[in-house]
């Protein structure tokens, strides 16, 4: 940056327009490079506005300076602009941007040939969040295992995406129901990027909240740095685009933060309809669910708990389908679910350490969501039972959270 900013100084001083861009073009560059990220912006539009149209100096600054409203969260706004560029130029770095800020929102399908990126930063990373999409639309471990066989023979060159390939491949392992294989894959890992900071802190937070996981750093710390993440942003139009990107690939843990003392009004805001609400009908994201059973089942997964029945269930799965299986750019994507008796256990856990604002936050959750859906029938009627009950004692400070987990204990699968 030091280089660059002299030649802008001398091509000032010697008033050379041409030269002058290039300088400034050369300083964006070291600033994105530099996670400087204000600065670079600034930069590239300086360019953009003086750099002929058409010429490689204007695309290339328009083409990064949309790049970096990605890093604020602004990912409708990103992929409008790289469209627009793309209607009028061809050049092989802006297909490739264009692409990967597509998958940044899970909008290339599976079967979409990723385009090969020129600065060797974002193909291998597209291929890898074009698997993590798949995989949540069609859960399979062989999506997964691809994603991992990919990124172990392949980096970017730019070191600061190597914490997106950490989130990538600690969500996989995660998914494969390794928490503790991603937590020490993630470790330490962190971006002054925000959106791949956010995500990571997200994927922190849900190995937390995963019964078998571990706590990187305690739970209300890591909420309380998100919280940070958002509060640098630059604008409204970036928070609540933040907001949806960490809904899209982070649903529960982006309901924890929402339903948690930590005030984040664009994740309240788009978190909460993922959040189940028990009643007559159980209702989320403001549909009415057709069938009771498959609730009861996920709040029960949640805690590892048995929840498999001896009966086929395919009647249901399509009733869900019809209910919650929604458009998303040309496919169809599952609109995420979250039981609150998940969140409540948590926010309870938490209030060990940070005190009983945190409690009140979990009593707040059973009060509104509730916490385990009754059934009609008989399947599954004493494990939603014991567990309603040990939850419900754990809120009112019945139990201790020991007894709780020995409770859990004995509903353990074999057991």
């Amino acid at each position: 940056m030091t280089s660059a900013s002299e030649a802008i100084l001398v091509a000032r001083a010697m008033q050379l327009p041409v030269f002058l861009r290039a300088a400034k073009l050369a300083y964006a560059v070291a600033a994105h490079r530099g996670e400087h990220l204000i600065e670079a912006h600034v930069h590239y539009q300086q360019v953009a506005a003086q750099a002929p149209l058409g010429s490689r100096q204007h695309l290339y600054a328009q083409m990064n300076s949309a790049l970096l409203h990605l890093r604020h969260g602004e990912d409708h706004r990103a992929r409008n602009e790289l469209s627009q560029l793309a209607e009028d130029h061809t050049a092989a770095a802006l297909e490739s941007s264009l692409q990967y800020a597509r998958a940044v929102s899970a909008l290339v399908p599976e079967d979409e040939p990723i385009m090969s990126c020129p600065s060797g930063n974002y193909d291998g990373i597209v291929r890898a969040l074009q698997l993590l999409s798949a995989d949540q639309d069609q859960p399979t471990p062989d999506k997964l295992q691809l994603l991992l066989d990919g990124l172990s023979h392949w980096e970017p060159r730019s070191s600061s995406l190597q914490p997106m390939v950490a989130w990538l491949q600690g969500s996989a392992l995660l998914r494969l129901g390794q928490p503790l294989l991603a937590a020490a894959r993630v470790g330490t890992s962190r971006s002054a990027l925000p959106d791949i900071s956010a995500m990571l802190l997200c994927l922190k937070i849900e190995l937390a909240l995963h019964i078998h996981g571990c706590d990187i750093a305690l739970l209300p710390t890591l909420c309380a740095e998100l919280k940070g993440v958002f509060d640098h942003l630059p604008h409204r139009e970036a928070r609540y685009g933040m907001a949806q990107r960490l809904v899209l690939w982070h649903p529960l843990a982006s309901a924890y933060v929402a339903c948690s003392p930590v005030s984040i009004p664009a994740l309240v805001d788009a978190a909460s309809p993922v959040i189940f609400r028990d009643g007559r009908p159980i209702q989320v994201h403001g549909r009415v669910a057709p069938t009771r059973l498959p609730f009861v089942q996920m709040t029960l997964a949640a805690f590892d708990i048995h929840s498999s029945l001896p009966r086929d269930q395919s009647a249901e799965r399509e009733r869900m389908a019809q209910a919650f299986l929604v458009c998303h750019g040309n496919g169809k994507r599952w609109l995420p679910i979250i039981p609150p008796a998940q969140i409540a256990y948590h926010l309870c856990r938490a209030s060990e350490t940070h005190g009983v604002t945190w409690h009140h936050a979990a009593q707040e959750v059973a009060r509104v969501y509730g916490l385990v859906p009754r059934t009609l029938g008989a399947f599954l009627r004493d494990e939603r039972k014991v567990l309603h009950k040990a939850l419900n004692d754990l809120l009112h400070r019945q139990v201790t959270m020991s007894q709780f987990r020995n409770t859990l204990a004995s509903l353990a699968p074999g057991d």
